[in-house]
């Protein structure tokens, strides 16, 4: 048994601009939530109705400015609105979510390509929610345009639709003043863009990006903890060097004419400035920057001293990047530019460079709907660049995941690299 329905605003708030910074990843981004309890699917429904309220754009649509305005819209004007499907199955998959099932459990995903090469995409819901429901528990897919909320936007979003569905206080937002634009600001990636199309076709004629997981519990993370706490370094940051160094020659070979390679670690820049807005996509890139000699003759517990040291500059510099947002915001959107990239994105994509994000530092247990918080979380994104991720365990509150996504004729010298490297470390 399945049944659709859509959610809209009761008083849809006039179109909201969204500015450069906000577009440039687009893309889209997934969630996926088990609970081992199930959940009542008319009170989710009055819950995310409730949300919406409070993050009215999520039921928007991307539409193009009026002649001579070169912006891009979200407008949730009458009759505009995300769906909200449910899914009851009788029995439980064997083994709960796998890796290789987690796309039944996501909304459809067949209009994606035509919102992104559309300027105008009024048939094209920016967001979209599938519950699944079983006799004991429920999974929840989430599906969200990456433009319009980077993952501090949509999980403030989530905790609203908790908040909601436990009937709890659900808030107003009050929108702060923009920080004035200093046209002589010019930032770190203020000449950075990038035209790019990130089709599946971004890098014609290459091979496919491809993805590995390796999960550290037990023995194996105590070892790894015991090794790296004398030294001061955060467990995401070693991971990260360790990949790093062990995918660094083979990123390289595939390009002849650089020695150098990067790496950039995803922050959302709301963490750390005044900037505070319910809408858009809000990411900064800290970047560390080695050449295949250093990487190679430096042991990865320094590498993880240069990555880290180059998130505290960001944290010391963080007025100064908000600045640089406002700047590089006004720039892009004077521009007009229809499909570009910032030079982090751009690297990891045609150049030597890796992007990382570690999602273990989130408290899961916000999401809490009344028996629990979810039982395994998980972003099962198509990458399209080469990208790391640091997950939750499905089933192993003390496990971690480690997943690398590479170009397939970079992955299996990492593998074997990087396996090696665990050896090493007993």
């Amino acid at each position: 048994m399945q049944y659709e329905k859509l959610i809209s605003p009761v008083s849809p708030p006039p179109p909201c601009a969204l500015g450069g910074v906000d577009l440039l990843l687009d893309t889209w981004t997934d969630y996926v939530l088990e609970y081992d309890y199930p959940l009542d699917d008319a009170k989710l429904f009055s819950a995310l109705s409730q949300a919406v309220e409070r993050y009215p754009y999520f039921s928007g649509r991307k539409v193009s400015g009026v002649e001579q305005d070169q912006n891009v819209y979200i407008d949730c004007f009458k009759g505009i609105s995300f769906s909200f499907q449910r899914v009851d199955k009788r029995f439980a998959d064997e083994g709960g979510i796998t890796e290789q099932d987690w796309q039944m459990y996501l909304p459809d995903n067949s209009k994606r390509r035509k919102h992104k090469f559309s300027a105008t995409s009024l048939k094209v819901p920016l967001f979209a929610v599938k519950q699944t429901n079983y006799d004991d528990h429920t999974v929840l897919g989430l599906s969200v345009w990456h433009a319009i909320a980077d993952g501090g936007a949509f999980f403030d979003f989530l905790a609203a639709v908790v908040a909601a569905y436990r009937e709890e206080v659900v808030g107003c937002y009050q929108a702060k003043d923009p920080l004035p634009n200093n046209d002589e600001h010019q930032g770190e990636y203020h000449d950075s863009i990038r035209q790019v199309s990130l089709a599946s076709d971004a890098r014609q004629g290459e091979s496919a990006i491809a993805t590995a997981e390796f999960t550290f519990g037990g023995k194996t993370l105590d070892n790894l903890l015991t090794y790296i706490t004398p030294h001061g370094v955060p467990l995401s940051d070693y991971l990260y060097a360790l990949a790093w160094k062990s995918a660094h020659h083979a990123m390289l070979s595939r390009t002849s004419n650089s020695e150098v390679t990067s790496l950039y670690t995803v922050y959302d820049i709301r963490q750390f400035t005044d900037i505070d807005k319910p809408l858009g996509n809000h990411l900064y890139y800290p970047k560390t920057e080695l050449t295949s000699t250093e990487l190679r003759s430096i042991t990865s517990i320094d590498i993880a001293k240069k990555i880290r040291t180059s998130v505290f500059s960001m944290v010391e510099h963080a007025q100064r990047i908000e600045q640089e947002f406002a700047w590089f915001d006004k720039h892009i959107t004077n521009k007009n530019y229809k499909q570009f990239a910032i030079r982090p994105v751009f690297d990891a994509i045609y150049e030597p460079a890796i992007m990382c994000n570690n999602l273990m530092h989130i408290s899961y247990d916000m999401f809490d709907f009344g028996a629990g918080g979810p039982v395994s979380f998980d972003t099962p994104n198509e990458e399209y660049m080469r990208f790391i991720s640091i997950l939750p365990s499905r089933n192993q509150t003390d496990e971690i995941r480690f997943r690398v996504s590479l170009f397939e004729s970079e992955l299996a010298e990492f593998s074997r690299n990087f396996n090696q490297e665990l050896k090493e470390l007993g």
